[in-house]
């Protein structure tokens, strides 16, 4: 992976950890205007012509259901940006990693530079030209697997 990747990949792991979290935040207030309002509006319209003696199951379970509908969606939250959270310590951890190789120019110094430089004009300059000499089968070659073949 390259560094763009990789800073692309820890930015969207951020993002995504911010989204998470505002989505969790949104489900809490939910329920709690939902545990606060929702048991008065179906006393004042779904119960309003029965006589109630005692309080109906169903304005019992809102409150237990808004709360663990609450707790599933923090725990799910926490437990996925903690995840990231790690994906985004090794993307840095990477990262580091290669910018440093980059800086670094894979360890080579300038004076290691200019010997390597020192090391190959020296090696050219004492490779002297030759003139090209093209390699062609000689006719003794020709003859002998010719008469082996023609002999068979």
């Amino acid at each position: 992976m390259n560094a763009q990747q990789l800073q692309f990949n820890i930015q969207d792991l951020r993002t995504t950890s911010i989204q998470q979290s505002i989505e969790s935040i949104f489900v809490v207030m939910s329920s709690l205007f939902i545990t606060a309002l929702l048991p008065s509006l179906l006393v004042r319209y779904v119960y309003q012509n029965s006589q109630l003696l005692a309080q109906p199951k169903s304005l019992e379970y809102i409150p237990v259901a808004a709360f663990v509908i609450s707790t599933i969606s923090i725990i799910a939250t926490v437990v996925g940006n903690a995840m990231r959270y790690n994906k985004i310590k090794q993307s840095q951890v990477s990262l580091k990693m290669l910018q440093s190789i980059d800086a670094d120019d894979l360890g080579t110094s300038e004076s290691e530079l200019k010997e390597l430089e020192r090391i190959v004009d020296s090696a050219l300059k004492t490779k002297t030209p030759s003139a090209k000499k093209t390699v062609r089968p000689s006719a003794k070659k020709i003859k002998k697997s010719t008469k082996r073949a023609t002999s068979k």
